[in-house]
């Protein structure tokens, strides 16, 4: 008999392995380990303090972890140059000031630099991913205006849209929907999907737990700055868990085929 043939499994587009952050004396990430795969869209949930930010920042490459590390593409980040990764991987900050009078679309086209240094585009591509961004984020009517006479909630959307015109492999948005009306909080979602499909991945920090759970393919539960969970939507975010993790009372349902997540309450502790 032919024995079968083996098939390797396929790079994951990102990984931690064992990481632990400590930040002075007090410890923030504690033996991490995750597989983004390409293609997904991964939410991480958790309470105020559990060590997503950090975390987030681990796989930007923004902080060096205290024991284990971070890959991109099967390269260690801590061995790659900054502009390799910047081709790669777009960040948005959960703070996001602007500082700068310009008008939208020149904040918009900041997110084209990484491939402009590289030499790896050309100025008919940077204007159509440029335009589709500022599309995809509803920005476009803004393009001329100073994008510090918006509302903070546009200004928002114009940062989420500089972020999509890096067309990163790997997008790490920490609370994007902060500050959206609920029509844009599912329009990015339903973004974030659709750029799934394409093969690009994102990973988003949420408290939404009912976005989280609708179009998240995997949600990964933080808390305490350790892993207590990680699969798909319904498998983590249950009654019994969320009561553990947060300490509160949820009843988990689903109207109409999408997800509920209805607070009854604090739990008794």
């Amino acid at each position: 008999m032919t024995p079968a043939t083996k098939i390797a499994p396929s790079p994951a587009l990102a990984t931690l392995d064992g990481v632990s952050l400590r930040l002075g004396s007090r410890s923030v990430l504690s033996h991490v380990s995750l597989r983004l795969e390409p293609g997904e869209v991964v939410a991480l949930v958790g309470p105020n303090g559990a060590g997503k930010s950090s975390l987030l920042k681990v796989l930007a490459g923004l902080i060096a972890p205290t024991a284990g590390h971070a890959t991109f593409s099967g390269v260690r980040i801590s061995d790659m140059r900054a502009a390799d990764l910047a081709a790669g991987v777009a960040y948005l900050p959960q703070a996001r000031a602007i500082h700068w009078p310009l008008p939208v679309r020149a904040i918009v086209a900041l997110g084209r630099l990484p491939h402009q240094m590289r030499g790896q585009t050309t100025p008919q591509h940077d204007d159509a991913a440029i335009a589709a961004a500022m599309g995809d984020m509803e920005v476009a009517d803004f393009a001329d205006r100073p994008v510090l006479a918006l509302s903070g909630g546009e200004q928002a959307r114009v940062l989420l849209a500089r972020a999509l015109a890096q067309e990163p492999r790997l997008l790490i948005a920490d609370e994007p929907t902060a500050g959206l009306d609920l029509g844009h909080q599912l329009a990015l979602m339903q973004g974030l999907r659709s750029r799934a499909r394409t093969g690009s991945s994102s990973i988003v920090a949420l408290h939404d737990l009912a976005l989280a759970a609708r179009y998240a393919d995997r949600v990964l539960l933080l808390a305490e700055g350790q892993m207590v969970a990680a699969g798909p939507p319904a498998d983590v975010l249950t009654s019994a868990r969320i009561a553990a993790v947060y300490g509160v009372d949820m009843l988990v349902t689903h109207v109409d085929g999408l997800p509920v997540f209805v607070p009854r309450g604090i739990t008794a502790g």
